[in-house]
């Protein structure tokens, strides 16, 4: 999953298909490859041409702004307070969300979320389940059962509390890329990424769109299974 870089040089890259970001000290270019393994494969086995590969291959060349936003930062706020052990009812943030603004683009929200903690007896502790020393097995089964309704949950948050947002323009997205609880072999994605037009938003809170329409609009992106 792309993390933001805003120190030294760096080239990050996740698979998807597959991504590649992008960004250069010193300066605020963001670039962002993105496309299918599968198409890469064809491409290899001589299948599809450089050119029909370059054709569905998704290019992001534009610039990251370093100027605070009030209505980004309330959003950001709001979902490090929603997303809290007391408040959340399955996977939870430590207050780690940050944005990135991107020029003609719209933003991208990061977001880390965990299932468990430990005590100081190396036993699992299970917060918004309310759970004390959980064995792996039972800490397992439960971020399993969690899953479905994390996604669930942050779409609609991200479709209600998105209509706070008020800087950007229509046809910029709101995206939340979820980096994933740890829980090997649980067969959950290591991240997933939602994302949404403005304009959908703005339709959604002024009435045009129901709550399920909108919700169907939201787009998902999975990375591969733990």
């Amino acid at each position: 999953m792309p993390k933001k870089c805003n120190k030294k040089t760096c080239e990050e890259k996740y698979i998807a298909g597959f991504m590649f970001n992008l960004q250069y000290k010193n300066r605020n270019p963001y670039l962002s490859v993105e496309g299918l393994k599968s198409d890469i494969a064809q491409f290899r086995q001589g299948k599809i041409s450089r050119a029909q590969l370059m054709g569905k291959l998704k290019v992001i060349n534009t610039e990251s702004e370093n100027e605070l936003h009030p209505d980004l930062e309330l959003l950001t706020s709001i979902f490090n307070r929603l997303y809290r052990s007391d408040l959340s009812k399955t996977y939870f943030t430590q207050e780690n969300t940050y944005y990135e603004r991107l020029k003609d683009y719209g933003v991208i929200y990061y977001l880390q979320v965990y299932s468990t903690n430990q005590d100081i007896y190396g036993d699992f502790v299970m917060p918004t389940l309310g759970n004390q020393r959980v064995d792996p097995e039972t800490r397992d089964k439960k971020v399993t059962e969690m899953y479905p309704a994390f996604t669930k949950s942050i779409k609609e948050d991200i479709l209600e509390y998105g209509r706070t947002l008020k800087s950007l323009k229509d046809e910029e997205s709101v995206i939340f890329n979820i980096k994933l609880t740890r829980c090997k072999g649980c067969a959950i994605p290591t991240w997933v990424e939602y994302a949404i037009k403005y304009s959908i938003l703005k339709d959604y809170s002024n009435g045009k769109l129901s709550k399920e329409s909108a919700l169907e609009k939201i787009t998902e992106k999975k990375g591969e299974l733990q």
